[in-house]
C-alpha cells in the first residue's frame, strides 16, 4: 500500500487561492486524486504485460479502483485475486513430454516430464465448461493431480522493481494534477 501526502506549504497555498470557491480544494484534490489512480492504474496494467506473459483478461480481472469523492477525499487500486493457473501464462504444450512455460518476458522453464494437459471440468463437474490446464501426478497413482499455478496479480504488482515505478509515478502524476486542478478552478472564476 502506497499513501500520498500533500505537500503541506503547496496545500495552504492553493486553500487561500481558492478560498472564494465553494468547496473548491476538495474538489481540485478529488480531480487530482481520480486522475492520479486513473493513471496509476494503466501503469500497473502496461508494467504487468511488459514483464510477465500473463494474459490481458487475468490482469483485467484482478484489479479493482475505488475513486475519490468530495466528502472522502481518498482513493485507491487494489490488486486482489488468487494464484493463477499456469495456462493463463505463455506456454507451449505442442510437443507431449517437453512442455514449457515462460512466466516473465526474459525466461522459459521446462516443465517435469510427468506434466500433462488436460480438460477440466470447472466447478467440481456441475457445470459444462471447461478449462485447459497443466497438471502433474502428485504421487505415482493415476488418481491425485494438481494443476500447475504461477503467481498471482497480487504478487506479480507487489515486486519491487514494479512497485518503485509505480510509487515515483504516482507522486509526480498527483503533484502535477494538483497543480492543474487548482489552476483550472481558478481559470473558471
Amino acid at each position: 500500500m502506497v499513501n500520498i501526502e500533500i505537500d503541506k506549504t503547496a496545500y495552504k497555498l492553493a486553500t487561500r487561492k481558492l478560498a472564494h470557491i465553494p468547496k473548491g480544494i476538495n474538489r481540485a484534490t478529488k480531480n487530482a486524486i481520480n486522475r492520479t489512480i486513473a493513471s496509476t492504474n494503466k501503469l500497473v496494467h502496461t508494467e504487468l504485460k511488459d514483464t510477465y506473459t500473463v494474459k490481458v483478461s487475468e490482469i483485467k480481472h484482478g484489479f479493482v479502483k475505488e475513486n475519490a469523492t468530495i466528502s472522502k477525499l481518498s482513493g485507491k487500486v487494489v490488486a486482489s485475486g488468487p494464484v493463477l493457473r499456469a495456462s493463463g501464462f505463455k506456454n507451449n504444450t505442442d510437443v507431449a513430454k517437453n512442455y514449457v512455460i515462460s512466466i516473465k518476458r526474459r525466461g522459459k522453464k521446462s516443465l517435469p516430464e510427468q506434466a500433462f494437459v488436460a480438460k477440466m471440468p470447472k466447478n467440481n463437474g456441475k457445470q459444462r465448461r471447461q478449462h485447459k490446464g497443466i497438471f502433474i501426478r502428485k504421487g505415482k497413482e493415476r488418481l491425485g493431480i494438481r494443476e500447475l499455478t504461477g503467481p498471482s496479480i497480487p504478487g506479480m504488482a507487489s515486486s519491487k522493481p514494479i512497485r518503485g515505478k509505480v510509487t515515483k509515478a504516482m507522486y509526480k502524476k498527483f503533484n502535477e494534477r494538483f497543480d492543474h486542478e487548482v489552476n483550472y478552478l481558478l481559470s473558471k472564476r
